[in-house]
């Protein structure tokens, strides 16, 4: 799959798809995945849940009031907050989940403090903890206002039951709530007798992204065993229906009464419901299992009676006659969107829509280069990674955690205490990227541990999380201290650095897994600002929602400054360095720290590897040179160093370094098979 894991057919399910980010691929021969209820389906269908079952987002909204007003929430100089109908409509259509739409909106308005205090959050994990207790807080209110208030919206019951009946459609529920309020909600509505006969659950927990992010359809897809367009997603927004769109799957509009209703068909919907109607019940029914999916259909149709829809042969549905249909005549001729399903025009495509997008959206024809790099027209980009790269911190984190870990006591009942040896933390820097995700990781695997020999162990995500923020904030603080006192650049870096800098055909960046605050303090003081100033690219972990092994970090370097990924090449330590470059698709040279457990990186893929104790190499030891590394008038890089470190460009082998500790071999290899993150198969 796209995560690198090698999966035998009967092994491969939804859950490796996950991991992966919604894009691995089922091996020829793959059985189905197991979990659903309806045997070979000809299509499935997909409701959203707040919205679409029933009209909770008036409910989500008194809830969130309650929360702020119960924390006395106020933003200075601007009063206390308070979310009305009008902005609420706007917020539910542009960012899904609760705690994405609270970032989003103290973002752009201002962080608060509780109870009116002078104190706000500064920093990542402060905003978290606050938004994490409001979140709590707006649940338990959630809860009793759904309990008193919630019923289901008209036609959506009758529509799941006639797909529940059906021996050949496959149902289910993809909400972006929280699981929480969500159980509640379909517990309540549902009922639990049609919730056992779903094909698929899933609420915004049980992915790592939620939408307007594909991945809950993309999943849904998998775990049903059908292609796409076999799926159809009945949403009420526009994050739901950019989410479907995203997963290539068509989409039927029922909007809410509440909504800011946009020209939902303008933006790809196939059906848009009268906004008072729904979906119809009884006489005045209007999406029914018989019409969306006809006996022997090879595909929906989305002709509806009463002209909501066009069918998927492409034929108009024209204009629903009744007051507050929103269906247009025509379905856009013209669509260009990224892999989020954001319609763009070629003059709003940038690096902000491919990072929504996951990294994956393709700049439509004609759409101009992003603005913020500072090198005009470059031939060739040059990416670095830190840690690892620029100066030797592996071993500085590693103290930096084990301080944490016994500030804090850490001990896993029945195995003792939490330390990470050289060796074990060498093979998690090539496993896994980033701090917080390498703690999950090993206490996934290793059991959890309790504060001070205490017997309490997290069990919720919240309760995990909660902890990998205090160890994490508390190993940042002891970094800085080691950092200050034991970091120096790595050999050659800063002068390659510079190189690039004075090139005026060289675009040159930094792209680290670490957290930004860390990271600063790194760059700061081995690089410098008056360097950081100069370079085009400059990205810490927290600018990206998915972290190394993930290509997603390079891929909007890529498009920052936008060459083709060929013509960028990364500097990296590690195999999760070298699995997010390749992933990108980009050629990768690997400087491996002297305290690494050294993989054969180039049976993985590197295009040079060189010498664990020389580096990059200084002065008349110098091994990569800007010169070297691209050509004048050279139209790809070249890795054929003085001293056999890689191949060129060309495929030429580059020979064996002859000094002791290069990891090089003699012939690349001749035949690579890697999926989507680069890992060699």
């Amino acid at each position: 799959g796209a995560d690198g894991v090698v999966y035998d057919p009967d092994q491969f399910d939804a859950d490796a798809n996950q991991r992966s980010g919604g894009m691995a691929v089922r091996p020829a021969g793959a059985t189905a995945p197991k979990g659903s209820n309806t045997e070979n389906p000809r299509f499935a269908l997909l409701f959203d849940c707040d919205g679409v079952i029933v009209e909770t987002e008036e409910l989500h909204r008194k809830a969130y009031n309650a929360s702020f007003k119960h924390f006395g929430l106020v933003i200075p100089g601007k009063g206390k907050v308070e979310w009305s109908v009008e902005y609420y409509d706007i917020l539910a259509n542009t960012v899904g989940g609760g705690k994405p739409k609270m970032r989003y909106h103290f973002d752009n308005n201002g962080w608060p403090s509780f109870f009116g205090g002078s104190k706000v959050p500064r920093t990542d994990e402060e905003k978290t903890k606050m938004v994490d207790s409001l979140q709590d807080m707006k649940t338990e209110f959630y809860k009793g206002i759904v309990e008193s208030q919630a019923e289901a919206r008209p036609g959506v019951l009758r529509l799941i039951d006639e797909a529940i009946a059906a021996p050949d459609i496959a149902v289910g529920i993809c909400s972006a709530a929280t699981k929480e309020g969500f159980l509640k909600v379909v517990n309540s509505i549902v009922g639990p007798d049609r919730l056992s006969r779903l094909d698929v659950v899933m609420a915004g927990d049980d992915v790592t992204k939620k939408k307007p992010d594909p991945l809950i359809y993309n999943l849904a897809r998998e775990k049903v065993g059908l292609p796409a367009s076999k799926c159809v997603v009945i949403e009420d927004s526009l994050v739901g229906l950019r989410a479907a769109m995203g997963a290539n799957m068509p989409c039927v509009i029922t909007p809410c009464p509440s909504s800011d209703v946009p020209d939902f068909r303008a933006h790809g919907a196939r059906a848009v419901m009268d906004v008072n109607v729904g979906l119809g019940d009884g006489a005045g029914a209007v999406v029914t299992l018989a019409k969306l999916f006809p006996p022997n259909a090879t595909e929906p149709d989305f002709d509806f009676a009463g002209g909501y829809g066009s069918s998927g042969h492409g034929s108009s549905g024209g204009v629903a006659g009744s007051a507050g249909s929103y269906s247009v005549s025509v379905a856009p001729t013209r669509v260009t969107r990224g892999a989020d399903g954001v319609v763009y025009d070629p003059d709003q495509f940038d690096a902000d829509a491919n990072q929504r997008s996951g990294g994956m959206a393709v700049r439509p024809a004609g759409a101009t280069a992003p603005k913020g790099s500072n090198t005009e027209n470059p031939r060739f980009a040059l990416l670095f990674d830190c840690d690892g790269v620029i100066v030797e911190t592996e071993e500085l984190h590693r103290k930096a955690y084990n301080a944490s870990f016994k500030h804090f006591g850490l001990v896993i009942p029945g195995k003792g205490k939490v330390e990470w040896s050289v060796e074990y933390y060498d093979i998690l820097a090539n496993t896994v990227g980033g701090g917080k995700p390498k703690m999950r990781y090993h206490f996934d695997n290793n059991g959890w541990p309790s504060f001070f020999g205490g017997s309490k162990v997290p069990r919720t995500d919240e309760e995990k999380t909660k902890m990998v923020d205090s160890l994490q904030d508390m190993k940042t603080e002891f970094y800085k201290g080691i950092v200050e006192s034991q970091a120096e650049a790595r050999p050659g870096v800063l002068r390659l650095i510079d190189e690039a800098i004075a090139a005026p055909d060289i675009a040159v960046g930094i792209c680290s897994a670490a957290t930004k605050e860390g990271f600063l303090k790194v760059v700061n003081s081995i690089v410098g600002p008056d360097r950081l100033s100069r370079l085009d690219v400059v990205m810490a972990g927290d600018d990206v929602t998915k972290k190394k092994p993930d290509p997603l970090i390079y891929n909007l370097a890529r498009e920052k400054v936008g060459l083709p990924a060929s013509k960028c090449v990364v500097i990296e330590d590690s195999l999760v360095g070298l699995r997010a470059a390749m992933g990108a698709n980009m050629p990768c040279v690997i400087t491996p720290c002297p305290s690494s457990d050294v993989p054969d990186f180039r049976a993985h893929g590197a295009r040079a590897v060189m010498d664990v104790n020389v580096g990059l190499g200084d002065g008349a030891g110098a091994v990569v040179t800007l010169a070297k590394l691209f050509p004048p008038n050279a139209t790809e890089p070249d890795f054929d160093f003085a001293g056999g470190y890689g191949s060129s460009g060309h495929g030429s082998s580059g020979g064996v370094a002859g000094s002791a500790g290069s990891y090089s071999v003699s012939v690349a290899p001749t035949r690579v098979t890697r999926g989507a993150d680069g890992v060699v198969y």
